[in-house]
């Protein structure tokens, strides 16, 4: 028997020099090397220097010479989705395998290998799926699919891409504001075997009514459409309070020394 592909999770930070994306990336690729995700992680980002001071294994780093517009927001953001687009399309997978896309600011609070089957499958493999899809918390709609997170076969990825593109050029300019309708639509009309993730284990919560406890639980924290402060904020909490942090405050001890 061969041996089964190795997940690959892809996540994409472009912002100004002096922006939080970068240190954003920084806590996602972090966490999930703390828990020990046997995958591999690509981050594209637009930064002149290195995430991370040293080579990490499983961990490819590929910086893009991309410079956002100075112009408006929703300017700046479409040259952004665009490059997100032009990122995705250029990636080398084989047909079979996993690509985990992190499409916003996000940590692994716990491994997540089990959120995908396993191709060592045995004699009862599991029900065919190409496509896995976070639901959207707070007071979005029951079913509402959340960006920031999503798995696809690597043969369908393409296609899952030409279907989101030419949704929001539909949409037109004001896209951004009915992102996650678009998205959601795109999701239930892919002609794919779907399947939402396991109930608690990815959590997109909305930060004016967030549940803690499925917050704290949960294998994987998406923070779609958050504020770049409060989201920089949260996951630098989330990370030091899960992988530095423990019951007897260590840490805290030796930083008030």
């Amino acid at each position: 028997m061969s041996e089964p592909l190795p997940h690959l999770l892809v996540a994409v930070a472009f912002g100004a020099m002096d922006s939080s994306v970068f240190t954003v990336a920084k806590v996602l690729g972090s966490s999930l090397m703390r828990s020990l995700f046997s995958g591999d992680q690509m981050i594209f980002h637009n930064r002149p220097m290195p995430l991370f001071k040293s080579e990490r294994r499983q961990l490819e780093e590929v910086i893009l010479g991309l410079t956002l517009p100075n112009e408006s927001s929703g300017e700046r953001e479409r040259v952004r989705q665009g490059s997100f687009f032009r990122v995705l399309e250029r990636i080398e997978v084989q047909p079979r395998q996993w690509v985990i896309v992190a499409g916003g600011p996000g940590i692994a609070l716990r491994n997540i290998d089990h959120l995908l089957p396993s191709e060592e499958c045995g004699s009862y493999p599991p029900r065919e799926v190409d496509f896995y899809w976070a639901e959207l918390g707070g007071k979005a709609p029951a079913g509402t699919a959340s960006p920031g997170f999503w798995a696809v076969r690597g043969e369908n990825l393409p296609m899952v891409l030409r279907h989101w593109e030419s949704a929001l050029a539909v949409a037109g300019p004001g896209w951004k504001e009915n992102g996650v309708a678009i998205w959601s639509e795109v999701v239930r009309g892919l002609p794919l075997a779907k399947k939402r993730f396991e109930c608690g284990e990815v959590v997109s919560p909305c930060p004016s009514s967030m549940d803690w406890m499925a917050v704290s639980d949960a294998a994987f924290v998406s923070l779609w459409n958050w504020p770049e402060k409060e989201s920089l904020g949260f996951l630098q909490a989330l990370y030091f309070g899960t992988y530095l942090g423990d019951s007897q405050g260590t840490m805290l001890n030796v930083l008030e020394a």
